[in-house]
Protein backbone atom coordinates (compact mmCIF):
# COMPACT_ATOMS: atom_id res chain seq x y z
CA UNK A 1 0.00 0.00 0.00
CA UNK A 2 1.06 3.33 -1.18
CA UNK A 3 2.09 6.07 1.98
CA UNK A 4 0.50 9.23 1.90
CA UNK A 5 3.92 10.14 3.29
CA UNK A 6 5.96 11.46 0.55
CA UNK A 7 9.64 9.99 0.55
CA UNK A 8 12.41 12.90 0.11
CA UNK A 9 12.98 11.40 -3.02
CA UNK A 10 9.11 12.23 -4.36
CA UNK A 11 9.91 15.47 -2.78
CA UNK A 12 12.94 16.34 -4.75
CA UNK A 13 11.33 15.29 -8.04
CA UNK A 14 8.18 17.37 -7.10
CA UNK A 15 10.55 20.27 -6.72
CA UNK A 16 11.76 19.56 -9.74
CA UNK A 17 8.34 19.29 -11.76
CA UNK A 18 7.59 22.62 -10.20
CA UNK A 19 10.79 24.95 -11.44
CA UNK A 20 11.63 23.44 -15.04
CA UNK A 21 10.88 24.97 -18.10
CA UNK A 22 8.31 23.80 -21.13
CA UNK A 23 9.51 20.89 -23.26
CA UNK A 24 10.97 17.75 -22.28
CA UNK A 25 13.53 17.13 -19.22
CA UNK A 26 15.37 13.95 -18.65
CA UNK A 27 15.97 13.07 -15.47
CA UNK A 28 17.04 10.15 -13.21
CA UNK A 29 16.26 9.03 -9.97
CA UNK A 30 17.62 6.61 -6.97
CA UNK A 31 16.62 5.72 -3.67
CA UNK A 32 18.47 8.92 -2.84
CA UNK A 33 18.88 11.55 -5.10
CA UNK A 34 17.46 13.24 -8.59
CA UNK A 35 19.73 14.46 -11.02
CA UNK A 36 18.56 16.42 -14.29
CA UNK A 37 20.15 14.42 -17.46
CA UNK A 38 21.53 15.95 -21.27
CA UNK A 39 18.12 16.18 -23.47
CA UNK A 40 19.98 13.23 -25.28
CA UNK A 41 18.47 9.58 -27.03
CA UNK A 42 15.02 9.58 -25.17
CA UNK A 43 14.31 5.93 -25.47
CA UNK A 44 10.33 4.93 -26.08
CA UNK A 45 8.76 4.68 -22.56
CA UNK A 46 8.56 1.58 -20.70
CA UNK A 47 5.54 3.22 -18.89
CA UNK A 48 3.18 6.32 -18.86
CA UNK A 49 1.43 8.42 -16.59
CA UNK A 50 0.44 12.11 -16.44
CA UNK A 51 1.87 14.75 -14.18
CA UNK A 52 -0.14 14.43 -11.11
CA UNK A 53 0.83 13.99 -7.68
CA UNK A 54 -0.65 10.69 -7.26
CA UNK A 55 0.14 9.54 -10.17
CA UNK A 56 3.93 10.35 -9.53
CA UNK A 57 4.17 9.15 -6.29
CA UNK A 58 2.81 6.01 -7.08
CA UNK A 59 5.14 5.74 -10.51
CA UNK A 60 8.11 6.60 -7.62
CA UNK A 61 6.89 3.94 -5.41
CA UNK A 62 7.22 1.21 -7.50
CA UNK A 63 10.87 1.74 -7.67
CA UNK A 64 11.62 2.47 -3.92
CA UNK A 65 13.51 -0.69 -2.86
CA UNK A 66 14.83 -0.77 -6.77
CA UNK A 67 19.00 -1.02 -6.35
CA UNK A 68 20.14 1.39 -9.49
CA UNK A 69 19.06 4.41 -11.58
CA UNK A 70 15.45 5.23 -12.79
CA UNK A 71 15.69 7.55 -15.85
CA UNK A 72 12.27 9.50 -16.12
CA UNK A 73 11.24 11.66 -18.88
CA UNK A 74 8.74 14.47 -18.67
CA UNK A 75 7.15 16.67 -21.21
CA UNK A 76 5.54 19.68 -19.84
CA UNK A 77 3.56 21.72 -22.65
CA UNK A 78 0.61 24.36 -21.90
CA UNK A 79 1.30 23.71 -17.84
CA UNK A 80 -0.23 19.88 -18.29
CA UNK A 81 2.60 17.26 -17.78
CA UNK A 82 3.33 13.50 -19.21
CA UNK A 83 5.90 11.68 -17.44
CA UNK A 84 7.53 8.52 -18.82
CA UNK A 85 9.91 6.12 -17.42
CA UNK A 86 12.39 5.23 -19.93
Amino acid sequence: MMSTVPTPVQTMVADLLNNFDEGVTIFSVTQNAVKLLPDTHALPPLLTCDGTPHQLARVLDCFARWDGEVRVAVLQDEGLLDVWVI
